[in-house]
């Protein structure tokens, strides 16, 4: 006789009908689920650009306490001095390879480091981004700090409101707008994060502002975006 046991009794099993309600319950679950999940990987992203732009916007204020109150060169169009990101290459912006004249850039010294310029979702790999003349950084300063490129030397921070804006992230979509590392408030920003982008300020904060918040911003001469020093309209 055979030692081995053998269990005796009725087995059980799913039947069809069971099945179909079993994975019906797990899709159910899914949907319901699936939506918080992003909406928690979206605003983890929102968050590093926020880290991001804060880095920026203190190296800013640690550059102007070290450099009598001036802030930092905008890159804005051609110029032969370094900027807050990078010393013109030719007239050109330089190459993310060409560390001579990238590890130039004003800020540099205080954010060594290429990471905290890139916004997550700013995909580097698309033929719209290697059409940007300018692959530094996701974000553009205000161009209002040299009175877009009208004068050869930055405005003082003391000169500007506590909250104007002199950072944002342009839109990723116009490689037109990244011809530089500079901007006018009204040639667009982002539409990676929900409804909304972060901009950075002369006194160092940080905010999350709305699409259409700064937009009407962008229409106000002057405002907190048209914020040249001493000018009746921003500009």
């Amino acid at each position: 006789m055979s030692n081995a046991y053998h269990r005796c009794g009725k087995t059980t099993a799913f039947t069809l009908i069971e099945l179909l309600v079993v994975i019906s319950i797990i899709a159910i679950l899914a949907a319901l689920l699936l939506p918080a999940l992003s909406k928690s990987k979206a605003l983890a992203q929102e968050t590093v650009c926020i880290n991001n732009e804060k880095q920026i916007d203190l190296a800013q204020q640690m550059y102007v306490q070290d450099n009598r109150d001036y802030i930092t060169d905008p890159n804005w169009g051609f110029n032969s001095n370094p900027g807050w990101l990078y010393l013109d290459n030719s007239g050109n912006p330089p190459s993310i390879a060409n560390r001579a004249y990238v590890d130039k850039g004003l800020l540099r010294k205080t954010i060594p480091d290429d990471k905290p310029f890139f916004c997550p979702l700013d995909n580097t790999n698309t033929a719209v981004y290697r059409e940007r003349a300018m692959q530094l950084s996701s974000y553009l300063m205000n161009g209002s700090v040299t009175r877009f490129g009208e004068n050869a030397k930055t405005y003082k921070a003391g000169q500007f409101k506590p909250n104007d804006i002199i950072y944002w992230q342009a839109n990723e979509n116009s490689p037109a707008d990244y011809n530089d590392a500079s901007s006018e408030p009204n040639e667009g920003i982002t539409k990676i994060h929900n409804l909304g982008t972060v901009v950075g300020t002369v006194c160092g904060s940080v905010e999350y502002m709305k699409w259409k918040a700064f937009e009407i911003e962008a229409g106000k001469y002057p405002g907190r975006l048209w914020n040249v020093p001493g000018s009746r309209t921003g500009q």
